[in-house]
């Protein structure tokens, strides 16, 4: 047996003594002391440009800021990263527990984080952050390198935040991602720990395998401005919170996203549903939601089980599939103000209100928006309940400008006003349609209608409420 000597003994032991509580990643034997508040990456053994894996010289300089955070400088270049499991989860670059932390790159069309081509089985993101806060990147490109790496697992994401505060992207193209460009997923239990407060501006997602941000369950106070989302394979922004039973009881109720400002980004060459607005069932809506000043171009908008959304002053080209706008089940309280709607390339109504399973949408407000439709008219309320239609501009060559219908049985609606509105060619300008169900408190009045057949038409029990009709 050949014995080691004393000396390396003592050394192995520190080695391992010091990095147990350490953020765990590769280690370099070149670590200095943690004591600069910024540090280059260059000086830890990264070089860019050179197809040589940087993940431990990326993990070194992580190591090496204080406790108190810093800054991780990486300078113009590419640089290629491997993921490394922990707890069940691939990460290439870990910043879990980390707080007041930034990496800043030159710019995005300078600094890239590249995947190295490799093979991975279960998750794996390029950035880990969890419980984390005061988390800044900024000025760099994430590739994910999809076409190269095999990736076995749909939750492979370019930064993946598990609970946390305070985490902004300013200036970062997230690009080639085989799931979402971010993901925003609270943790659940006894005390859930949410994701509080993101921050995305000026970023660009592009040929992202599924969504550009995935907002989960327990995410609150996220603004997204002044972004891009262009040839994203699922939809650009995508709220699907999901959560097991048990999760739920664990938590509480409360948990679907909120607090939410999505304004001044561009939706473009995606998927026919740019932005999905959904809560985790119509007793746990998502709340507080606004869609301002956004450009859609070819896509839509979808809102189901969620209440207090604002969808105005928005520039909207629908597809072919989706309504540029539609509202489904158990949402609740939905202005739709000011927008610009060209739906003249979809199978669908401009607008769309949509009863499904247990509740219908209600307390819907759409006024002053311009609308340009085409053989499916301008809007389409299906089993709706207090709709106001006031103010708007609608052109079109449909059979129905408004087409209003009651048709599940035992679901009598109510609280209708349409008022003050431009309608121009379509054959029937504004039409109520009930199978059986009362629909009471109507009422019809001061709307134009241009080259319009026949203005005002109803069947079945409609019953009015003002002079007008």
């Amino acid at each position: 047996m050949v014995r080691k000597p004393a000396v390396a003994v003592e050394i192995l032991s520190c080695l391992f003594a010091c990095a147990k509580d350490q953020p765990q990643g590769p280690i370099s034997p070149e670590d200095p002391p943690a004591d600069r508040s910024e540090v280059d990456v260059t000086a830890f053994g990264a070089r860019a440009n050179d197809d040589v894996d940087d993940t431990n010289a990326f993990a070194s300089a992580i190591r090496a800021l204080p406790e108190t955070g810093g800054t991780v400088v990486v300078a113009p270049g590419v640089y290629l990263l491997s993921a490394f499991p922990k707890d069940k989860i691939n990460r290439a670059i870990d910043l879990s527990g980390l707080a007041n932390v930034t990496i800043t790159g030159a710019g995005p069309d300078q600094t890239t984080l590249r995947m190295a081509p490799a093979s991975y089985k279960g998750d794996t993101h390029v950035i880990l952050v969890e419980r984390s806060n005061g988390i800044t990147i900024r000025d760099l490109t994430i590739d994910g390198n999809r076409f190269n790496v095999a990736y076995n697992d749909e939750q492979s994401h370019g930064v993946d935040i598990h609970g946390g505060s305070d985490i902004r992207f300013v200036d970062v193209d997230f690009i080639g991602m085989h799931g979402d460009g971010i993901r925003l997923l609270g943790l659940l239990g006894p005390t859930p720990v949410w994701v509080d407060g993101v921050w995305v501006e000026r970023c660009s997602f592009a040929a992202n395998g599924r969504s550009g941000i995935a907002i989960q369950r327990a995410v609150r106070g996220v603004t997204v401005t002044g972004s891009t989302f262009t040839q994203i394979s699922d939809q650009s922004i995508d709220m699907e919170p999901t959560g097991g039973s048990q999760d739920i009881t664990q938590a509480g109720p409360d948990i679907a996203p909120r607090d939410l400002i999505i304004t001044n980004n561009r939706f473009h060459d995606t998927a026919s549903l740019s932005l999905t607005i959904t809560g985790l069932s119509v007793d746990d809506p998502a709340r507080n939601i606004r869609v301002a000043d956004n450009e859609f171009e070819g896509t839509g908008i979808f809102v189901f089980n969620a209440e207090d959304v604002r969808i105005e002053g928005n520039m909207i080209r629908s597809g072919e599939k989706w309504a540029p706008i539609e509202v489904r089940k158990g949402s609740e309280s939905i202005w739709i103000v000011d927008n610009v709607i060209d739906s003249r390339s979809t199978e669908k109504a401009s607008i769309v209100l949509m009863f499904h399973t247990s509740r219908a949408p209600r307390g819907i407000r759409i006024t002053n928006n311009t609308i340009q439709s085409a053989d499916h008219g301008a809007f389409y309320s299906r089993d709706a309940d207090d709709v106001w239609i006031t103010g708007n501009s609608i052109s079109g060559s449909g059979d129905h400008g408004i087409l209003v219908q009651d048709i599940a049985a035992g679901s009598p609606l109510s609280r209708f006003l349409i008022e003050s509105n431009e309608l121009q060619g379509f054959s029937v300008g504004v039409a109520f349609s009930s199978r059986g169900d009362e629909t009471t408190d109507v009422c019809v009045r001061e709307n134009e209608f241009v080259n319009v057949d026949v203005g005002i038409q109803t069947e079945g029990p409609i019953i009015r409420s003002c002079v007008g009709f």
